[in-house]
């Protein structure tokens, strides 16, 4: 019979050896993150959002004012919103590796927030877009905006221009969790985001801190 305690002494003994053989040997073994690690609440939302930026498509039923409509579950199975990105992505590109049972809790019941105003990253976004789409070297994709918007929507974020939460008095909007509120853009939106064409043909927006290409500041 075999002698597994040896067989697994050998083992950790070639993983110290292919490790000082090549220092890069660690990078295909990162360290695991906890799945009960702190995560500020700006963070929370942030990931909540990225969640929202990439659905490309949500089937889940909902009532005239968006909210979803409960499911009997033992009834009817309940679906679930599809992404451009896929979670492990996700976690990997914009939150280094977090754990996605984080992802999952900051989308849950157990933290909610005010839904977003993309609005504020549409100010600086739909510029961005107009410019871009004529260059002809330069295929926007749904997936290419989406990552600039999360982008712009992380500085915004970051700089405390975004309400994160309504303060819970009489009166004000209610938090929710980010799991329930309608994606930013859907498949079925069109080949903009919602709202990009009726500011395209408006254009007279003055956008901060942009300028056009005669240098003329805020006019964009």
């Amino acid at each position: 019979m075999p002698n597994l305690s040896s067989s697994r002494s050998l083992k950790r003994t070639q993983s110290v050896i292919d490790f000082i053989d090549d220092p890069t040997y660690l990078a295909a073994r990162p360290f695991k993150r906890s799945k009960s690690e702190n995560v500020s609440q700006s963070r929370r939302f942030l990931i909540g959002c990225a969640h929202l930026i990439f659905v490309k498509n949500d089937a889940r039923e909902r009532n005239d004012d968006g909210d979803l409509i409960p499911v009997d579950v033992p009834l009817k199975k309940a679906y679930a919103p599809s992404s451009d990105l896929p979670q492990k992505d996700m976690v990997a590109i914009y939150f280094d590796d977090i754990d996605r049972t984080v992802v999952s809790q900051s989308k849950s019941k157990s933290h909610l927030f005010a839904p977003p105003d993309w609005t504020r990253m549409e100010i600086y976004l739909f510029p961005w877009i107009r410019f871009n789409s004529n260059n002809p070297h330069l295929t926007l994709t749904r997936c290419h905006i989406k990552h600039v918007g999360f982008r712009i929507w992380e500085v915004l974020v970051t700089r405390n221009e975004i309400i994160l939460k309504y303060e819970e008095v009489a009166g004000q909007p209610l938090n929710m969790p980010l799991g329930d509120v309608r994606g930013w853009w859907w498949e079925s939106d069109g080949e903009y985001p919602r709202g990009y064409n009726e500011w395209l043909q408006r254009r007279d927006h003055r956008v901060p801190g942009t300028c056009n290409l005669r240098g003329n500041a805020n006019n964009a």
